[in-house]
């Protein structure tokens, strides 16, 4: 794309203009101050990242093709090209430091993007975008979710203690049940208002699902590890739930509560000690996240999450793909210099089937989801395994 390229970072505008080949051939300009995108275009082209041309200032000619705008901080675009098209999703093919070679890689912009073909909105969009999430403060929302939720249970087990001093072994599951379930569906202040639920399910996890996606290509085609976001990058700190942390945290949450139930059973603490049955699960918290776990191979489920947020996929590792060593197909998947990476995941499968520990986003999408299940269990019952041609599947 031969155009000037103008982005805004959080301290004022910066700017480059193109030698209308596809690679810049003048020296490396100064950078914007706002670095943290790097990383995401590295993995196109590590030696020309496209912001790795920004210069201060802002300039309204058009070079060559046109002109686009980009706001880091508002999260905007706007652009004005006789050839080029921005888009929120596609593939670029990946440079490999000499020329661009055939092998495409998808990638995928966050849902709160905005793209615009008219540059002369840009000022005012950008100023209106900037205002409004200036006056949505971003929260710590890891902070709230895991750190407030040992009192938050030391407090559930006090408030059903008459419950639980009655309750049998199938009524005491019940009520661990329930009291995850409030816990997930039930608006806090400290998070504006929002349930844990809605946290976790936002629009945020569509999209580092997605990009977790991406990056199993991009590493299954280029057989090698692509990069990872910074640490201390706003997108790891304060960034959305994936599929992973999810699963781990019903676990973790889970875990807990039945920690909690033993301790209660066997101390029956007063309210007194609730600070102390608190501090506990605290304890116990901190070692289900840190301990390594044999399910996950050795790895911890803090690990595991950290890779997730980081946007780098699980591959598994030595024979972790072979599941069994006398499959010649299992043997092939553990030949990763042959075949490539294998990654694996987390799913989900054994959580419990009510709406507050689903995917769905609102009720209506799970009640939808349950009438098809129904309905197509009850289609497999009437016709029965009689009815099926030969080595046709059921559904």
């Amino acid at each position: 794309m031969s155009s000037t390229s103008i982005a805004r970072s959080t301290d004022g505008f910066t700017a480059a203009q193109s030698t209308g080949s596809s690679r810049p051939s003048a020296p490396t300009p100064k950078r914007s101050k706002n670095s943290t995108s790097q990383p995401a275009f590295s993995q196109f082209d590590p030696d020309h990242p496209p912001l790795a041309s920004l210069r201060d200032g802002i300039d309204n000619e058009p070079w060559d093709a046109g002109l686009v705008y980009i706001d880091l901080t508002a999260r905007l675009i706007c652009s004005e090209s006789t050839y080029s098209t921005f888009i929120p999703q596609g593939q670029e093919f990946w440079h490999d430091g000499t020329c661009e070679t055939d092998e495409a890689l998808p990638f995928h912009l966050a849902d709160d993007w905005l793209i615009s073909e008219d540059v002369h909105q840009f000022h005012g969009l950008s100023d209106q975008r900037r205002a409004d999430r200036a006056a949505q403060p971003r929260i710590d929302e890891r902070a709230v979710l895991y750190g407030r939720l040992p009192e938050k249970i030391a407090l559930a087990f006090h408030a059903h203690r008459e419950e639980f001093a009655r309750a049998g072994e199938p009524t005491c599951e019940e009520l661990v049940r329930r009291i995850h379930a409030d816990w997930l569906v039930t608006p806090l202040d400290e998070l504006n208002g929002r349930a844990p639920r809605d946290v976790l399910l936002d629009d945020r996890h569509h999209h580092i699902g997605m990009d977790t996606q991406w990056q199993q290509h991009h590493w299954s085609l280029l057989r090698r590890q692509p990069p990872a976001i910074p640490r201390d990058s706003a997108a790891y700190r304060l960034g959305g739930f994936g599929t992973h942390e999810i699963v781990l945290y019903y676990e973790l949450v889970r875990d807990m509560l039945w920690e909690a139930a033993d301790q209660w059973r066997a101390r029956r603490p007063d309210e007194a000690q609730l600070p102390e049955l608190a501090e506990h699960l605290q304890r116990y918290r901190q070692d289900r996240l840190h301990l390594p776990n044999e399910e996950f191979h050795g790895r911890t489920p803090a690990s595991i999450i950290d890779k997730e947020r980081r946007r780098l996929p699980e591959k598994a590792e030595g024979n972790e793909a072979v599941i069994d060593p006398d499959c010649p197909c299992c043997q092939m998947l553990g030949d990763e210099e042959q075949f490539g990476p294998v990654f694996w995941h987390l799913d989900g499968c054994n959580m419990d089937d009510d709406f507050a520990f689903s995917f769905h986003q609102t009720r209506e999408e799970w009640e939808a989801e349950q009438r098809r299940w129904n309905e197509l269990s009850r289609e497999l019952s009437e016709r029965g395994d009689d009815d099926d041609e030969p080595g046709e599947l059921p559904f």
